[in-house]
C-alpha cells in the first residue's frame, strides 16, 4: 500500500521538463520505444534531480542520468 495522495508533492510540467522530454524521445524513441508517460516521468526526475522509484526498472534503465531504484511491494 502506498502513501495517500495528499502526502505526495506535485510537480508542474514546465519548459525545462518539456525540453528534457523531447531530448529523451529523440534519443531513445527508436532504440527503446519508451512510452510517453515513462519519458515524461524520466524527464521530470532528471530535471528535478530526484531519484526514481519504480517497479518497472526496465522502462528506465537505459537512461543514464536517472538515479533508479527498484521499489518493493508487500
Amino acid at each position: 500500500m502506498g502513501l495517500p495522495l495528499s502526502l505526495h508533492s506535485r510537480i508542474a510540467i514546465n519548459m525545462t521538463i518539456s525540453q528534457q522530454f523531447i531530448i529523451l524521445m529523440e534519443n531513445y524513441c527508436l532504440s527503446h520505444k519508451p512510452g510517453l508517460p515513462d519519458a515524461l516521468i524520466a524527464a521530470t526526475a532528471i530535471v528535478c534531480h530526484s531519484p526514481l522509484y519504480t517497479l518497472n526498472t526496465k522502462h528506465f534503465q537505459f537512461i543514464p542520468d536517472i538515479a533508479l531504484y527498484q521499489s518493493v511491494t508487500y
